[in-house]
């Protein structure tokens, strides 16, 4: 050996004693500097709850027997998997005829610290935050009377996922599911249900990303998360740190550009925090990949990394994220920023310019 190339550039040597060469490489010596993230778009992504939505294409649940093992609390089967909905957020939409029901008990097991949250004609009537060493949890959810109608009253679930179990964990072998496991309506029998998840249920419609990417949550499905997707002119310029009030959900998105230099490898993540008195979910899609799942209250995760490939270092980055509230506390994010964990020079030319 005559001379040594470090990421295609020759260093200074010498020769010792032994015959072998030694030199030292400088390392990254360049600031780096990150995008301020602003000019967001919000929009609504819980229309579900309001009592007039139009779910008469969501699949029914009229399921008597399931594919799994584990029985039923009640029937219909509101398993999602036996309905062709597997990851993600899934929502369901109860009904029931007359004015004499006084609450509804749930069971809704999605896996461990995953909360879930429930409203009856629109308006907030409970359901759990989630709790780490739970897979299920259980509420009783009181009915205001004011709040019925004589006829069509829909009950909403919005369930959130932190998926399966890794083993097979129940008494008799089998996986357990994820869904409702039982619904009983206190004073009045439910009439229907149904439930959407992820678009395109088991059709994986995004065979790049994958059939683990995305759930039933609105901007989800309608790919508000996506590279290209323009908000429309009704949407607000409200970002994670307005936040939503009372129970409901917002789908935030904006673009950046960076331009880093073509000999580094600077690992990009997304800081956040929020206050763990407001129990929320928050996802975060980084040019269509869904590369966060933050829980608050839970935690203990607040930064998120992106790798090269998914962010472009080089161009133009496309950032979404869901927020939505567990509680009618409504929730807020007090940080969403970019933030650099080194600066190394590189020679894998990490930073090109690319295009979706």
């Amino acid at each position: 050996m005559t001379k040594i190339k470090w990421n295609g550039k020759e260093i200074s040597t010498k020769k010792t004693p032994y015959g072998s060469l030694i030199g030292s490489a400088p390392g990254a010596q360049a600031k780096v500097s990150l995008p301020t993230l602003k000019s967001w778009k919000a929009q609504d992504t819980l229309p579900e709850i309001k009592a007039d939505y139009d779910d008469s294409r969501w699949t029914i649940c009229n399921k008597t027997r399931s594919v799994n093992s584990v029985a039923p609390l009640t029937l219909p089967v509101l398993y999602s998997g036996d309905y062709g909905y597997h990851a993600g957020t899934r929502i369901y939409r109860g009904r029931f005829d007359g004015m004499t029901a006084t609450g509804a008990n749930l069971t809704v097991q999605n896996g461990a610290a995953a909360g879930w949250a429930a409203w009856l004609n629109g308006v907030y009537v409970g359901g759990a935050i989630g709790d780490p060493t739970l897979a299920a949890t259980s509420a009783e959810l009181l009915f205001n009377s004011a709040t019925l109608r004589k006829t069509d009253n829909v009950l909403t679930v919005i369930m959130d996922y932190t998926g399966h179990d890794e083993v097979n964990v129940s008494p008799n072998g089998a996986q357990n599911p994820r869904g409702i496991l039982g619904a009983t309506l206190l004073g009045g029998e439910f009439t229907s249900w149904r439930i959407q998840g992820n678009a395109g249920g088991e059709a994986n419609i995004d065979p790049v990303r994958g059939p683990m990417n995305e759930g039933g949550l609105y901007g989800e499905r309608l790919g508000w998360h996506l590279p290209g997707y323009k908000a429309p002119k009704t949407a607000t310029s409200h970002s994670p740190l307005d936040g939503i009030s009372g129970a409901a959900g917002r789908f935030y998105t904006t673009t950046f550009q960076l331009d880093l230099d073509s000999d580094l490898d600077v690992p990009i993540g997304l800081q956040l925090d929020a206050s763990a008195d407001f129990p929320a979910v928050v996802q975060i899609f980084m040019n269509g990949y869904q590369f966060g799942h933050y829980l608050p209250h839970i935690g203990p995760q607040t930064r998120f990394p992106f790798p090269p490939g998914v962010i472009n270092n080089r161009g133009e980055n496309t950032l979404a994220m869901s927020l939505w509230a567990l509680t009618d506390r409504g929730a807020r994010l007090s940080q969403v920023d970019l933030v650099a964990y080194g600066a190394y020079r590189t020679g894998f030319n990490f930073n090109h310019d690319w295009s979706y």
